[in-house]
């Protein structure tokens, strides 16, 4: 499952790390400070553009999109693109190799040599995609959360479960909402944006969830949620931090 820091160019999965720069990034894969590796991306720096979004696959091969909306495929020291979409929001690859793209509340799919549409009836406005721990892939809708179980996909919504922020969620679907899952097996719902009160909930199972006050803990507010490599859930505060962590029990701070 990869988590996305667009703003600071930090990427983290569960076994990689990322630093990005306009020239290329740092990539670190291991416990000490000689793991870190620099691979250059000259081909995009010298078209002017930058990366915005990195994704691995479980093998060696690394998709990253550019600011320019351009998708790169780079394995053994060799890129490749792939069709040009304008207005993506994000690119993701999961477990089992497949590259999706969200693009405009649409979800795409890689059928190589295309990215095609990935439809639900009754569905609309994909705002987000990722995997809980188990590999299950989890959406967010206009109104609902929906993941997939084997060969069927179950839709979470107001008929079958409490989903406090199900209201905001549908009223302001162009607000940024984030679900992760952290190495307790807790699942967390965020729904941030600078123009409306910011909201937090947790929930054991994606149908029961409890309201998290933020006002009773440390991070105030909740501008973005990432986890660490071993599933630490990170909360950023406001727009450039601070920075804490919640290893399961406790707060801490980042920024001391």
């Amino acid at each position: 499952v990869l988590t996305i820091n667009q703003r600071n160019s930090i990427i983290t999965s569960n076994n990689h790390v990322v630093i990005v720069s306009r020239n290329g990034f740092y990539h670190y894969a291991g416990n000490n400070k000689k793991a870190w590796e620099w691979l250059p991306l000259l081909e995009i720096s010298k078209s002017r553009d930058k990366i915005r979004d990195v994704a691995f696959s479980a093998g060696s091969t690394v998709y990253l999109k550019s600011h320019h909306d351009r998708i790169y495929r780079y394995n053994s020291g060799k890129f490749s693109s792939l069709p040009f979409f304008e207005y993506q929001l994000s690119l993701f690859v999961d477990q089992q190799n497949n590259v999706w793209l969200h693009r405009s509340g649409e979800l795409y799919k890689w059928q190589d040599p295309f990215f095609c549409p990935f439809l639900f009836e009754g569905i609309s406005k994909i705002s987000y995609i990722t995997e809980d721990n188990s590999g299950k892939l989890i959406l967010i809708s206009e109104s609902s959360i929906l993941r997939k179980d084997g060969s069927k996909w179950e839709i979470i919504d107001e008929t079958n479960a409490n989903i406090p922020g199900l209201d905001i969620m549908y009223y302001y679907s162009n607000r940024n909402k984030k679900i992760l899952e952290t190495k307790d097996g807790k699942y967390w719902l965020s729904i941030f944006n600078d123009k409306y009160p910011d909201s937090l909930y947790q929930s054991e199972d994606l149908y029961k969830w409890e309201y998290i006050d933020l006002t009773k803990i440390p991070p105030k507010g909740v501008h973005n949620l990432y986890t660490t490599p071993k599933g630490d859930l990170i909360v950023v505060e406001n727009r450039g931090g601070p920075l804490f962590k919640y290893d399961g029990d406790q707060w801490i701070s980042l920024d001391a």
